[in-house]
């Protein structure tokens, strides 16, 4: 058996690719800033923010491995845009929530472009004043929050855990850029809520495994993003051991070199197959599909790690200079590992899973 994109997805593939090679480019960007010119011409120009989002409201339709395509070629180009947050998990929320309404009023919306942050850890605290849903609680980095105009936020209170979704210009909201990140490519804002009003999504109390189910779809996601960071690092490194040379002769042909080469390429083909099989499963209601998405986010921020340390060392002196774009690699595979909780949680959950351990860890 041989897995392989359709036509159809490969053109989605060469066509990202094709936008992102003349106009992604992190030294245009200024520091933690979204690339908004980038963010509106995949928006605009190909319509990728509404690629899951149903047909009914104005969307492609399609599912998590097209998804995957999109944030393996995002990854590779280092972009600075709220694809994961908005195109990803703010419209797989709404899916998974049982809640025609407020799907119909912002599915269309997220389809045109509109900039959504999801926060996946831990819960804000709700208070009822009547009729009204009023948030309280902190986040120190929630990615895309300073650019999003809505903000999905879990909340447990008397009834246990909901979604909520409110207006990031809301009254009790507040929102301020991360300091001193490490990861320059990746938007991360702090958010605090201090009596935010929000509306719920779903049935008050219901949204336990609407987020359990969300937390893996963000873990494929986030991985196919580092499949692609760590795919154009062995990239940069083959084509760099090609045309420079030592001793009379290119050093790509020192054997210990393309040693390391093919340890290289086995852990991006493994992490391939992990994250597109990850995918496939979401879209085939596999049983196993939460499994396989904690397998695969351990593997994926395992492989990015080390292929991007690799590549690194194997670039000599250029590789960890402002004049060369590997560090935003090193940095984003290092912060990548404490997002959605990190390769030790996942491996956690996976354990869980298997029956391996007595009960899955909570978010953090």
């Amino acid at each position: 058996m041989r897995f392989s994109l359709d036509d159809d997805q490969e053109d989605l593939r060469r066509t990202v690719a094709r936008l992102l090679e003349h106009t992604a480019d992190t030294a245009d960007v200024p520091p933690g800033d979204t690339d908004r010119v980038l963010w509106e011409r995949l928006t605009g120009e190909l319509g990728l923010a509404g690629l899951a989002v149903p047909v009914e409201h104005d969307g492609a339709g399609v599912g998590l491995v097209e998804l995957a395509i999109v944030q393996e070629e995002l990854g590779a180009a280092l972009a600075p845009v709220p694809y994961l947050s908005s195109a990803v998990l703010a419209v797989s929320a709404f899916r998974l929530a049982d809640d025609e309404a407020a799907a119909a009023h912002y599915l269309p919306e997220l389809a045109k472009g509109v900039v959504a942050a999801v926060v996946l850890d831990a819960p804000a605290r709700v208070e009822r004043s009547g009729s009204r849903f009023l948030l309280h609680g902190h986040w120190p980095t929630v990615p895309d929050a300073v650019e999003a105009e809505l903000l999905l936020v879990p909340g447990v209170g008397e009834h246990g855990a909901s979604l909520f979704v409110l207006d990031a210009a809301a009254a009790g909201v507040t929102r301020s850029p991360a300091p001193e990140l490490l990861d320059l490519t990746r938007p991360m804002a702090g958010l605090s809520l201090e009596g935010a009003e929000a509306r719920p999504v779903g049935s008050e109390g219901t949204a336990g495994p609407v987020l359990e189910r969300l937390r893996s779809v963000a873990a494929v996601a986030l991985a196919a993003e580092q499949l692609g960071g760590a795919r154009r690092c062995l990239e940069s490194t083959t084509d760099y051991l090609g045309s420079r040379t030592a001793f009379g002769r290119p050093i790509g042909s020192f054997q210990a070199l393309k040693h390391r080469c093919a340890g290289m390429f086995l852990e991006v083909e493994a992490a391939r197959s992990a994250v597109y099989h990850a995918a496939w499963s979401a879209e085939h209601e596999d049983a196993d599909f939460d499994l396989f998405a904690e397998a695969t986010a351990a593997h994926c921020t395992e492989t990015y790690c080390r292929v991007a340390g690799e590549t690194i060392q194997m670039h000599g002196g250029i590789g960890f200079t402002w004049e060369h774009d590997l560090h935003f690699h090193l940095k984003r595979a290092v912060t990548g590992d404490l997002m959605f909780g990190g390769r030790a949680f996942h491996r956690a959950r996976a354990a869980a899973l298997m029956g391996l351990l007595p009960d899955a860890p909570e978010a953090a």
